[in-house]
């Protein structure tokens, strides 16, 4: 499975899917979407040295932000992904890493708040 299928898999479970619906996804959610969503983006790819051994394990960071129109609402999406990708090692740990509450985007308009995670991945399981 590739990285990106795994996290749109995790991204798609019903505890999610609940509070965001389908609107879940890579990098931006644009300027029309319909709130609440959230994305996410990769932050960071550390290969794993394994001296000649072919492994191809990686340690990926990634964001997930998530956007609601209270703030209550985006802390709710956070906790939610949290207890998938928690629950979840079955391609790999997981490790929650980071929260940061990003505010009122007035752009949007919306509540913000983020989340970090450290995924080891082995993209040739694919």
């Amino acid at each position: 499975m590739t990285f990106e299928t795994r996290i749109t898999s995790l991204l798609s479970d019903s505890a999610i899917t609940a509070l965001v619906s389908t609107r879940a996804g890579p990098v931006t959610g644009g300027q029309q979407t319909a709130l609440p969503y959230l994305v996410w983006q990769r932050i960071s790819t550390v290969p794993v040295e394994d001296h000649g051994a072919g492994t191809t394990l990686e340690e990926i960071t990634i964001q997930v932000s998530c956007f609601a129109s209270t703030y209550a609402g985006a802390v709710a999406i956070r906790r939610a992904v949290r207890s998938v990708f928690e629950a979840n090692h079955t391609e790999g740990p997981i490790t929650y890493s980071n929260a940061q509450d990003l505010g009122f985007d007035d752009s949007l308009p919306a509540f913000a708040v983020s989340c970090d995670f450290s995924v080891w991945h082995d993209d040739t399981t694919a």
